[in-house]
């Protein structure tokens, strides 16, 4: 009986050991297959983060461009206002201190003109005009540099 069970495991070796050859080489090859797809995934992977990193890149960077240039643009056009603004001021405060001397002046027809009074009319009329939301004023000077109007020359 001995010889019976022999021959018994020797055919059963016989018999699953390709079975378990065949599956124990589709395990290593599935294995190497697996490792190789993961390897071939991390290269895609770093690949698609540096495109998308400098696309990205590109993409702000234009658009950092663009913005610098409509900052610059209302910059621009901010200051151009402010000065068209400071003209219309300057030229208003000219006409009111021009019609006060004229006035002065029809009023003294024969006398000497009050270069004083004019002068302090002058600043009455024109110490309340400011510009650019109360952060410019008018400021008058005579042909000598001497401050005539300035509003901190007022508080000294």
């Amino acid at each position: 009986m001995k010889l019976l069970e022999k021959e018994n495991v020797v055919l059963n070796i016989i018999k699953y050991s390709p079975i378990f050859f065949v599956v124990l080489l589709s395990i290593i090859i599935t294995q190497i297959f697996i490792s190789q797809k993961k390897e071939i995934l991390i290269q895609d992977k770093i690949q698609l983060e540096t495109q998308y990193i400098a696309l990205n890149q590109q993409k702000v960077k234009s658009l950092v461009t663009r913005l610098n240039s409509f900052i610059e643009d209302e910059k621009e056009n901010a200051l151009s206002e402010l000065k068209e603004k400071l003209k219309h001021k300057v030229y208003e405060a000219h006409q009111i201190a021009h019609n006060i001397y004229n006035y002065e002046k029809n009023l003294s027809l024969n006398k000497p003109l009050n270069k004083d009074k004019v002068i302090r009319d002058i600043n009455n009329a024109l110490s309340a005009l400011s510009f650019n939301n109360h952060r410019g004023y008018i400021v008058i000077q005579d042909s000598d540099g001497k401050l005539l109007l300035h509003k901190v020359k007022a508080f000294e």
